[in-house]
């Protein structure tokens, strides 16, 4: 069995729809990112051998569904810079009228809403995410904890997650996986929920780097690991792929977004005509 544990705004998206060609539907569960505590009362209302069955479970908060699995597992995770994530968050918040904060967020400026994270201790969200300081019951919102006490857990915890890549180096662990798990089709995609033409870090001042970093710091340490961890782990094999995989998913994403703009048109040709 695969759990892929999304952390948000690390292309989980875009995993999914990977994991969607390799997986079939009714050997996999998905949480619902909105309502985790939905899917978590479904999931643990299911007999085991329901549970049994399953090949993956995905979503956010997955660690929060281990207590149920009776077989084998292996766990997924991505992380990213914590300068790109910051970024990446505040900008999507901004357009994410779901979010919880959106409605705090939407004027804001980025200084703003270091500010904003700054004096709610918003601090190492991944970190948190990965060894499950989330609560199931308020749509993930991070519990509070000590920098140090997390620093501490993180420097086991992450050891023990099968795999754990960066975003950084998407490619490369999508190919690394194709091989290691024998997925039977190439892992191609589309990206997924991008925010087009945001800011990126080099708008960023001097104060503003340092500011997020002082609330990143044991999200740091993870994407250091994980960067080191990589290293030795993508080998010349996969090293030599990355080129030859790129070019070929660009062609493949292009395929596909030219099918959607077609089937846009033809919807909009419809309604038009009707």
């Amino acid at each position: 069995m695969i759990i892929f544990h999304h952390i948000p705004k690390t292309a989980g998206s875009t995993f999914h729809h990977v994991l969607s060609q390799q997986y079939r539907e009714d050997e996999t569960f998905t949480i619902n990112g909105i309502k985790p505590n939905q899917s978590l009362a479904t999931f643990s209302a299911q007999p085991q051998g329901y549970i049994d069955s399953l090949e993956l479970i995905k979503g956010h908060l997955a660690n929060h569904f281990i207590s149920r699995i009776n077989k084998p597992y292996k766990v997924i995770a991505f992380v990213r810079e914590p300068l790109d994530l910051f970024l990446s968050s505040f900008y999507y918040i901004k357009r994410a009228k779901h979010n919880d904060s959106y409605h705090k967020v939407k004027n804001m400026t980025l200084a703003g809403f270091i500010s904003f994270r700054e004096e709610n201790n918003y601090h190492n969200p991944q970190a948190r995410h990965l060894c499950g300081y989330t609560d199931v019951n308020n749509r993930g919102a991070l519990l509070p904890i000590n920098e140090k006490r997390l620093q501490d857990l993180c420097e086991k915890h992450i050891q023990n997650i099968d795999y754990l890549f960066s975003v950084e180096k998407f490619n490369h662990a999508l190919i690394y996986l194709h091989r290691e798990l024998r997925w039977e089709k190439q892992p191609y995609y589309v990206v997924k929920n991008r925010t087009s033409a945001r800011p990126d870090i080099s708008s960023l001042t001097n104060q503003q780097i340092q500011r997020i970093l002082a609330l990143s710091r044991v999200d740091l340490f993870i994407n250091q690991y994980v960067n080191e961890r990589c290293s030795t782990l993508f080998d010349s094999e996969i090293q030599d792929h990355v080129s030859r995989f790129t070019k070929k998913n660009k062609l493949y994403s292009l395929g596909k977004d030219t099918l959607t703009g077609v089937t846009r048109l033809r919807e909009r040709l419809i309604k038009i005509v009707s």
